[in-house]
């Protein structure tokens, strides 16, 4: 039925947009960056 199906679309998306969310967190606040080779950190 299409009530269940834009539901679970909408929810796929918010679902979604937070793990990216999550990913670009993660990656930013603990990731070890080549650039901190350079600057040695």
């Amino acid at each position: 039925p299409w009530p269940v199906a834009a539901v679970l679309s909408v929810l796929a998306a918010i679902l979604q947009f937070a793990g990216m969310l999550v990913e670009r967190w993660l990656f930013f606040a603990e990731a070890k960056h080549t650039v901190t080779l350079y600057y040695g950190r």
